[in-house]
């Protein structure tokens, strides 16, 4: 477990298809998981959804297409990831959020939940367009894990206070 080595919230990022993976991230130590709509039966995903809250944990409701947002915008989740990395052909267009971002303006007031844009922002720019879509924040991974200065990446993307980086 990472959690003796820090206080910073964890999020378990795997494909979670099973009650008991909800329990071992728990146990892990992991403050929050991800539930991926496209890898779940609707049902399944509510039933986990239910448990990751009745354990206190949050949960990243991640879609990449318009009906797994409005599926997820039917639900209980507080924090919906926007992935923009197609999952047929595994490429990544940060217009995805611009896209879906629609569809979330459409269906309830702003701020009613907590926007992520996940995959494909490297640089501030796109960090800079995604806040212009009204995101809360990005999730970064692989552009931080290349970068030789992650800690100033971050600085960066940060500049524009309307989105957070994770």
């Amino acid at each position: 477990s990472l959690r003796p080595r820090t206080a910073l919230p964890l999020l378990r990022k795997d494909f979670i298809l099973t009650e008991v993976q909800v329990y071992e991230s728990l146990f892990l130590g992991a403050d929050a998981l991800l539930l991926i709509a496209a890898a779940l039966e609707r049902k399944r995903f509510r039933e986990l959804l239910a448990l990751a809250y009745s354990l206190g944990m949050e949960v990243i409701a991640e879609v990449h297409t318009g009906e797994e947002l409005r599926f997820v915008l039917d639900t209980e989740a507080d924090i919906i990831g926007i992935n923009n990395r197609n999952l047929d052909d595994f490429t990544v267009d940060i217009r995805t959020t611009e896209r879906l971002m629609e569809i979330c303006r459409q269906g309830e007031p702003a701020g009613s939940r907590i926007i992520v844009s996940e995959s494909g922002v490297r640089t501030e720019a796109d960090a800079d367009f995604l806040a212009d879509t009204g995101v809360d924040a990005v999730l970064v991974g692989e552009a931080l894990m290349r970068s030789g200065d992650p800690s100033g990446l971050i600085r960066a993307f940060r500049k524009k206070r309307s989105v957070r980086a994770a």
